[in-house]
């Protein structure tokens, strides 16, 4: 679960409070780690909560287009918090190396966050998408798509679940 830091950066031209997302407490300036910064202002000022939980609909993709894997109604009036990131636990066929997630906000037709992910392993592994720095604002139909973009044609990308994090 990721969380979000304040910390003073007390270098000149860059003093002033920085914020940085980060699943530990930050041991530098979030802008430049070579930056002096006042340990004591470091501040948790909230975390990224999984709220939705959804299984896809198609669970195995082996094209190198976008198939839609799952869907869901987002209304941001219902959950506390931004939308921040999308994880999806997910495998690779043995043959298969690599494959692209994204998740498109239907509606406004805007894709939020594209990210590539390698999984050799025949192992499911959680893997977290980018940071959506354009989380809807209004209720729309969220996508989350697959394409397969390594490996032999006839492997798949497989996708269990997929985790929305809300950041507060």
């Amino acid at each position: 679960m990721s969380k979000k830091w304040r910390v003073y950066c007390t270098e000149p031209g860059d003093e002033g409070w920085q914020y940085v997302w980060a699943d530990t407490v930050p041991t530098g300036c979030p802008n430049d780690p070579s930056h002096s910064f006042d340990i004591d202002s470091i501040v948790l000022l909230g975390r990224e909560n999984p709220l939705i939980r959804i299984s896809p609909h198609t669970r195995a993709v082996r094209g190198n287009n976008y198939t839609e894997v799952a869907t869901c109604q987002f209304d941001p009036d219902e959950y506390e918090g931004t939308l921040r990131r999308v994880k999806v636990l997910s495998y690779l066929d043995s043959g298969a190396t690599s494959y692209d997630v994204e998740v498109y906000d239907r509606d406004n037709n805007i894709q939020l966050v594209e990210s590539n992910f390698t999984n050799t392993s025949e192992e499911v592994q959680e893997q977290s998408t980018g940071i959506i720095s354009s989380p809807p604002s209004s209720k729309t139909i969220l996508e989350i798509n697959v394409k397969k973009t390594g490996g032999n044609d006839n492997k798949y990308a497989r996708v269990t679940e997929i985790i929305f994090y809300f950041g507060v």
